[in-house]
């Protein structure tokens, strides 16, 4: 459910509102990857690449090396100018 409150607050641009609930489903579920995938994304959307490359390594991990978090994992990289 809170994901997909996070889909419409990524698509409304409203980036701290989407880090605020992603860190708070990060909290109650620590394991649920999808959640870091999304604050990867407002990260990205942030410039802060360092703090999206860090959360989409763990949901590379969580999600067992998924496509979509490594494609974003991959995306973040590019953005901060680094190779993985």
């Amino acid at each position: 459910m809170k994901t997909a409150q996070g889909a419409v607050l990524y698509f409304r641009r409203d980036w701290p509102a989407l880090i605020d609930l992603m860190r708070d489903v990060n909290r109650t579920a620590p394991d649920f990857a999808p959640a870091y995938d999304w604050l990867g994304m407002a990260y990205c959307q942030q410039l802060r690449w360092e703090e999206s490359i860090e959360v989409y390594e763990k949901s590379v991990q969580l999600s067992g090396g998924l496509a979509e978090m490594v494609a974003g994992m991959g995306n973040a990289y590019g953005l901060a100018g680094q190779a993985q």
